[in-house]
């Protein structure tokens, strides 16, 4: 293979013998092994063969072009901590101008990085050992943003809200909090459940919002019980799953909430013994259950708990 290389160098040096445009000899197979073309193809021999020096010559780029890298003052490539490689920002077909890879260092210059000068991140021609995270750059927007990011204690990772394209307008993936904005909570004003610019930490049981609307204690905290997110009212509340109106002697209170239900705040209060009180009072329902029943109370709540059908048979 040596002897090959030597040859080929010993044929290209006759070739170049007598040429004096550099244009009127392109590169032999020796050059095309080592990678030389473009801008290479218009030199003469002698810039990289001194007089008599055809092998041993090392192909790479700062064997020729270290001067230009130590000379090179913006941005200083010494002082930056540049590789050697030339072909790194250069080509061969020539030395400017010059082109950098930003995605080859982990930093793809997308959407509004893509137009903005190369001074605005690389600060004091400091190109080497740059921070990448979003808030080296944005801190300033992310202080002076509203809601208020800091007191919110926001993600500081920048593109979890904004895009690249541009800072505005930002978007916010509400159900990555757990609590998915349905219905007429997608509609309704972030102040509304975010008052005073709280933001971290803000409660997600329906009352929180809600207890305007309903009364308290009335049904209970569970809203969604009875309403839906698409809208407040109309309302439903499916009286079988707790106490059957539909059949037995209590359907005809099925339009009398109050005839058990007598306090019109709370409907979690109800009564039996108010009705029940003639064949069902409590001198005979404590003969009848005495030693039948344990913990046995003549009060609503305890008839509930063995009777929750509406039914002399329930246990």
């Amino acid at each position: 293979m040596k002897i090959a290389l030597l040859l080929a160098a010993s044929l290209a040096l006759g070739a170049c013998q007598g040429k004096t445009n550099p244009q009127q000899w392109t590169l032999t197979e020796v050059h095309q092994e080592v990678g030389l073309s473009g801008g290479h193809q218009q030199m003469a021999c002698s810039d990289c063969h001194t007089p008599g020096t055809f092998e041993d010559v090392t192909p790479t780029c700062e064997s020729c072009h270290l001067e230009d890298f130590d000379a090179t003052t913006a941005p200083n490539h010494r002082e930056a901590g540049y590789a050697t490689a030339c072909a790194i920002c250069h080509v061969s077909v020539a030395w400017q101008p010059a082109s950098v890879d930003h995605a080859r260092f982990g930093f793809a210059l997308e959407g509004a990085h893509a137009k903005i000068a190369c001074a605005a991140c690389h600060t004091g021609g400091q190109f080497t050992r740059l921070p990448g995270a979003c808030i080296d750059c944005h801190r300033p927007a992310y202080a002076a943003a509203q809601p208020d990011h800091q007191v919110m204690n926001f993600s500081t990772t920048c593109l979890d809200c904004h895009g690249q394209a541009a800072w505005r307008p930002a978007r916010f993936d509400h159900q990555a909090t757990g609590f998915p904005l349905l219905g007429a909570h997608a509609a309704a004003a972030c102040q509304g459940c975010h008052e005073n610019n709280r933001f971290a930490g803000t409660p997600e049981d329906c009352l929180s919002c809600h207890r305007a609307d309903e009364p308290a204690n009335h049904f209970g905290p569970d809203c969604a019980g009875c309403h839906t997110s698409a809208a407040w009212k109309p309302a439903t509340f499916d009286h079988e799953r707790s106490f059957p109106l539909q059949q037995g002697h209590h359907r005809r209170y099925r339009s009398d909430c109050a005839a058990c239900h007598q306090s019109p705040d709370d409907y979690q209060i109800f009564t039996c013994t108010d009705c029940h009180d003639g064949t069902h009072s409590q001198t005979r329902m404590d003969r009848a259950h005495q030693g039948e029943v344990r913990n046995y109370r003549y009060e609503s709540a305890a008839c509930y708990q063995c009777h929750s059908q509406g039914s002399k048979e329930d246990d």
